[in-house]
């Protein structure tokens, strides 16, 4: 948190939107995350379905 100024005492409003932002990443980060892995599993079931028609 020191490094977007919160880590003094003087501004407390400032450590909410603080938290509330690296939350918010957070779980963007963790969607984002889990829906790259599952196009990645789907594309490659989709290539393993294409060649199991190819070569019957």
């Amino acid at each position: 948190m020191l490094f977007f100024g919160v880590g003094g005492n003087s501004d407390r409003r400032g450590a909410g939107a603080t938290i509330i932002i690296f939350v918010v990443s957070l779980v963007v980060w963790i969607i984002s995350f889990l829906l790259i892995r599952a196009l990645s599993r789907y594309c490659e079931f989709a290539a393993d379905r294409g060649s199991a028609i190819i070569t019957g």
